[in-house]
């Protein structure tokens, strides 16, 4: 368990709280782009590409993969933050990439079903997910 004079030394070191406040503020940036992309996203969808890949491979429902992994990653990035301090800069920029990269929109697909989910919509930009 982390004490107390760890989070002291933490907070008194100054290039620590330098590097913290550039990663955190590099997640914030990347959630204010993933915003902006959504938008865009939405006013500016058209119709749908095929891909000679994707469009000839078996589908799988892998929803609960989406979902539950973006539970377990952010919890436990959260869960060694508070257990070890010193990781919290490490920890904010690898998750600033991991929203870039991972929640960028490509666009509908043809046979979408709109989601009318007030869950997701509180978590997402709404855009070209739901009706």
């Amino acid at each position: 368990m982390t004490r107390l004079p760890d989070y002291l030394a933490c907070v008194c070191n100054k290039d620590f709280l330098r590097s913290a406040l550039l990663s955190f503020t590099l997640f914030l940036l990347s959630l204010v782009v993933n915003w902006n992309d959504g938008i865009y996203a939405t006013e500016s969808a058209s119709s749908p590409v095929m891909d000679i890949i994707l469009s000839n491979t078996r589908a799988y429902d892998v929803d609960w993969i989406f979902i539950h992994g973006a539970f377990v990653f952010f919890g436990s990035s959260y869960f060694l933050c508070i257990r070890n301090p010193k990781l919290l800069p490490f920890t904010f920029a690898p998750t600033a990439l991991f929203v870039l990269i991972s929640l960028t929109h490509i666009g509908p697909f043809s046979t979408q079903v709109p989601l009318d989910s007030s869950m997701l919509n509180k978590f997402s930009f709404g855009g070209i997910y739901s009706s």
